[in-house]
C-alpha cells in the first residue's frame, strides 16, 4: 500500500501492485499541517504526525482516525514509526526521540535526546535487530539500541546534511545521500565507509537502490530523477518531470520504476543502455484514471 497525504489532512490510499486507487480518506476534524506519514506493522493502518507535535493512527478500511497523543512534541513531528503494534517511536524538532506505549497510553520516561540544534530527516528500525537508525542534519548517522535506549554507532564522513538512507535488513549495509553531492555505502559492523559515489546534483530528496545494488535511483528537488552507477558515478538515465517529484522506487521488473509526483503516479520503463530510445510510460492519476501514452 501507498499513502499520499496533503498538508490539509486528506489522504489517498493507492495499491502499487494493482495500480488502482483503494480509497480516499478525509479527516473530519482537520489536524494541523501533516509533516510525516508511516505505515504501522500492518497495511491496514498508518501513522501520521502534524505540526502541533501530535501523532494519530488511521484505520484504512473505516477511515477512522485515533488520537495517539496530542502535543507529544513541541513543534513539528519530523518522523513517526511503529516498532510493534504496542510501541510508537517519534522524533520532533525539539530533539527528542520518544517511545509511546499503545496499551498504557504513556510516554516512556527512558527516551533518547539528540544534541541541541540537530534535526532528523529520516528514522528507520531494523526489524531483526531492533536497531534504530537516524539520518541527521549535523552530517552524522546515529544508530541506537532501542531496548537499552543508548547510542551504539556514529557514522562520520558526509560534509553536509544527510537527507535519506536505505538499510538492507539481510546485510550489515547502509547507503546514505547528502546535500554534499555524494552517496556513501557503509558497513555497519565497523561503522566504516566502503564506497563514495558522486551525484549529478547537490539537492537530493530520496533514493532507492536497484535489486542488484549496482544502481541508485535518486530524486532531486529540481524535478530531476537520475539513475547513477554506484561504482563509477556514471549517470545512466535521467528524467525531467513537469511537476515536483515526491519519491521514486524500483519495481520487480529490472528496468521499471514507479515515480510519484504531486499530481500523478508514473510507471516508467527506463532503457538504461539505449540512449536514443524513447521510454515507455504508464501514468495513473490520483483520481484513479489510467492514461497510456508514449514519450
Amino acid at each position: 500500500m501507498l499513502v499520499l497525504g496533503s498538508i490539509q489532512g486528506d489522504f489517498v490510499v493507492f495499491s502499487p501492485e494493482n495500480r488502482v486507487l483503494v480509497t480516499n480518506i478525509i479527516v473530519k476534524t482537520r489536524p494541523a499541517r501533516i509533516t510525516s506519514i508511516h505505515f504501522g506493522d500492518e497495511d491496514s493502518q498508518f501513522l501520521f504526525g502534524d505540526a502541533n507535535g501530535s501523532v494519530r493512527l488511521c484505520i484504512i478500511e473505516s477511515g477512522r482516525v485515533l488520537e495517539i497523543h496530542e502535543g507529544m512534541h513541541r513543534g513539528d513531528i519530523q518522523v513517526s514509526y511503529a516498532v510493534t503494534q504496542d510501541t510508537i517511536i517519534s522524533c520532533g524538532i525539539d530533539g527528542q526521540i520518544l517511545f509511546f506505549d499503545m496499551k498504557s497510553k504513556v510516554i516512556s520516561k527512558n527516551n533518547l535526546i539528540l544534541p541541541p540544534g540537530v534535526s532528523v530527516s529520516l528514522m528507520t528500525v531494523v526489524p531483526a535487530t531492533k536497531e534504530l537508525i537516524t539520518s541527521c542534519s549535523d552530517n552524522i548517522v546515529r544508530c541506537w539500541n532501542i531496548f537499552e535506549r543508548k547510542r551504539t554507532k556514529l557514522l562520520y564522513g558526509h560534509a553536509n546534511s544527510i537527507v535519506y538512507h536505505i538499510r538492507r535488513p539481510e546485510e550489515s549495509f547502509l547507503a546514505t545521500i547528502s546535500t554534499d553531492g555524494t552517496l556513501r555505502s557503509w558497513n555497519l559492523e565497523d561503522a566504516l565507509c566502503r564506497q563514495i559515489s558522486k551525484m549529478p546534483h547537490k539537492c537530493p530528496k530520496s533514493f532507492d537502490l536497484s535489486p542488484s545494488g549496482n544502481e541508485a535511483l535518486i530524486v532531486f528537488s529540481n524535478y530531476i530523477l537520475s539513475i547513477v552507477d554506484v561504482t563509477s558515478s556514471e549517470v545512466k538515465w535521467s528524467y525531467q518531470s513537469l511537476y515536483p517529484v515526491l519519491a521514486a522506487y524500483w519495481k520487480e521488473h529490472p528496468n521499471q520504476i514507479m515515480l510519484i509526483t504531486s499530481v500523478s503516479i508514473l510507471y516508467i520503463n527506463c532503457l538504461l543502455y539505449t540512449s536514443d530510445a524513447a521510454d515507455d510510460l504508464l501514468c495513473v492519476d490520483l483520481g484513479g484514471r489510467r492514461i497510456i501514452k508514449k514519450k
